[in-house]
């Protein structure tokens, strides 16, 4: 067990964030900022983030963060976050 979960919560935590940078990769595009995801990949990332259980959305999320940066895909973070300064969920 590591930082509270199961190895098998963990794999899923990696699975799941693995698709989205799939996801994000997939349907971004590239701009002088950085990476953002088109309408049609928020859309999805959305729907793939709400299938998530929230108490591993976070745990998803900073580990979606870490494979983006693995695979040097350059993004503005500002496209996660809404008015009230969290992270959309």
């Amino acid at each position: 067990m590591m930082n509270g979960f199961s190895e098998e919560i963990l794999m899923e935590i990696i699975k799941a964030s693995t698709e989205l940078a799939d996801l994000f990769e997939e349907y971004s595009e590239e701009t002088d900022n950085g990476f953002y995801l088109n309408k049609e990949g928020m859309e999805i990332l959305g729907e793939s983030f709400g299938n998530i259980h929230e108490d591993m959305r976070g745990m998803v999320f900073e580990h979606l963060l870490m494979e983006l940066e693995d695979r040097e895909i350059p993004f503005d973070i500002d496209q996660f976050i809404d008015d009230d300064s969290r992270i959309i969920q």
